[in-house]
């Protein structure tokens, strides 16, 4: 029954970009991915590993998508990582991994990052579940007034999801920037998954955000924050390297 998992593990991913830095990390450890049907979500992979199989999946951005792809995926699980980046709210420096969830996967995330070259600063924090790509100072105020260092639209679908199957979960989350309002961030150009807005479009406007100015900065937070997340992510189901 699909009820019954057969994964050791879900590692899930809002965009393709951060489910190539999953992929990477899984490659880094001698691993090799395998695309498979993605029911109900926008990609998926499985790798093999001495531990059981996982999978890699891409929902797409928003609580929806989320929804549906975690509605497929988390029945076929019990071990649930997220891997992201996004913006910060000030608690947590940029480039830190916020690690949100599960005592035993984030003591195994924070292993691996220590072991990591260079290095990866973790800090273990609340991720919250906000819709908005972009939050202003005040917003981003109250947020770390109630603890939170980061936040993504994502998160709580998934969650709920883990839950309801008696899974845990760990939400691997870097910090792109902690003035989004000041500083472009690659979030601003991803469309909701929810919108319904088609491929074209999302297309123009990333070839539209590459020439604007601060575009170029933005990619490479974005990648670096990810790649830290991504590797955090897989030292939670994996261990450290």
């Amino acid at each position: 029954m699909s009820s019954d998992p057969w994964l050791s593990g879900l590692l899930a991913c809002s965009l393709a970009d951060d489910a190539e830095a999953v992929r990477q990390a899984l490659h880094a450890r001698g691993l090799k991915t395998r695309s498979v049907p993605a029911g109900r979500a926008k990609g998926a992979w499985t790798c093999v590993t001495d531990r059981g199989t996982l999978a890699v999946v891409i929902s797409g951005r928003g609580a929806d998508a989320a929804r549906q792809a975690a509605s497929f995926w988390m029945p076929r699980a019990r071990w649930l990582v997220l891997a992201g980046a996004g913006p910060g709210t000030g608690l947590a420096a940029e480039g830190t991994v916020i690690l949100d969830g599960d005592h035993d996967l984030t003591a195994l995330a924070s292993r691996g990052a220590q072991q990591a070259q260079p290095p990866i600063t973790t800090s273990t924090g609340k991720v919250a579940a906000v819709p908005d790509a972009v939050l202003g100072p005040a917003a981003r105020d109250t947020l770390a007034a109630s603890g939170y260092a980061a936040w993504d639209p994502n998160v709580d679908a998934w969650r709920r999801a883990a839950s309801a199957m008696g899974g845990v979960t760990l939400v691997c989350q870097g910090v792109t920037t902690t003035r989004p309002d000041q500083e472009h961030d690659l979030q601003q150009d991803v469309p909701d998954g929810a919108t319904g807005r088609p491929w074209w479009r999302a297309t123009l406007r990333a070839l539209l955000r590459s020439q604007r100015n601060g575009a170029r900065q933005a990619d490479r937070r974005h990648h670096d924050a990810v790649t830290a997340a991504a590797r955090c992510a897989v030292a939670a189901l994996l261990g450290p390297a």
